[in-house]
């Protein structure tokens, strides 16, 4: 008994000298931000700096991506609402969208996040002056209306919009492979399919994705597109009725065929990105 009451009188007074648990929630602030509504969108915009500056230009830009973006997969309709955010920095991205892109585009969210800043403003070593409006919101057209592909088409998810965009440095899409495959700069068609998309050269992957699918829509037209889309790499076949190797054999003569003398490209310069 007398343990008994021991270990109960231990026992309370252990619970009585206990701190009440204390919690750090932060403190409340003031963010003052820019913010416009139109038919199925939402933007917003810091107060300054270039984003702020160029703000009615981006919204213009925006608006008229998701217009063409949606003519060029031939939606009769595309009403989606979407909420496009732009930013002063890349850290900014990367708080919002845990990467420190200049773009990025989330299907499942709806949401655009863009970043628009100049040297003077960088917390990087780039400036960010024209931010991937075209291609990131191709990205949302695509994927929000046929879905996201499987993880072995990512090449078409980002070779979509890389056509999208049109060009690169002053080069459209065809006379970039052009370029690639009279100086040998194109991945082997096994290495393409065969590799995590990410890992392949940014410049060279995007842009012979591109290519596949400039294809692809003129000479099989949209339907196929998007039935390879919804598939799977592992029935390219079936649906194409070729198979990979011999569709490369055709892209490249195709492509010699339109363009007889290799286009003039600074590689050098092409190899820092896409900046005109």
């Amino acid at each position: 008994m007398r343990l008994t009451l021991f270990l109960l009188t231990i026992s309370l007074i252990s619970c009585t000298d206990s701190k009440e648990p204390t919690s750090d929630y932060g403190t409340w602030n003031t963010q003052t931000i820019l913010v416009k509504d139109t038919a199925n969108m939402h933007f917003e915009f810091p107060t300054d700096g270039w984003a702020s500056q160029e703000r009615d230009r981006f919204v213009e830009e925006v608006i008229q991506a998701k217009i063409e973006n949606a003519k060029l997969i031939e939606l009769d309709d595309y009403n989606e609402f979407i909420k496009v955010y732009f930013v002063s920095s890349r850290d900014e991205m990367k708080d919002r969208t845990g990467m420190g892109a200049s773009g990025t585009a989330n299907a499942f969210t709806k949401q655009l996040h863009m970043a628009a800043y100049t040297d003077e403003e960088s917390d990087s070593s780039d400036a960010v002056t024209r931010p991937p409006i075209v291609h990131e919101m191709m990205h949302m057209v695509s994927c929000t209306s046929w879905g996201y592909p499987q993880g072995n088409l990512t090449w078409m998810n980002e070779g979509l919009a890389t056509y999208a965009q049109g060009s690169c440095n002053g080069h459209s899409i065809e006379e970039i492979y052009r370029f690639m495959l009279e100086h040998g700069h194109l991945y082997d068609p096994q290495e393409f399919v065969g590799t995590y998309f990410y890992h392949l050269d940014e410049i060279i992957g995007y842009h012979q994705a591109a290519y596949y699918i400039q294809y692809i829509r003129e000479e099989y037209g949209i339907d196929k597109l998007r039935e390879l889309w919804q598939a799977d790499m592992s029935r390219f076949e079936e649906i194409m009725g070729i198979n990979w190797m011999v569709f490369n054999q055709q892209v490249n003569a195709h492509v010699i065929g339109k363009l007889e003398m290799t286009p003039e490209i600074d590689w050098e310069k092409m190899k820092q990105g896409c900046v005109e």
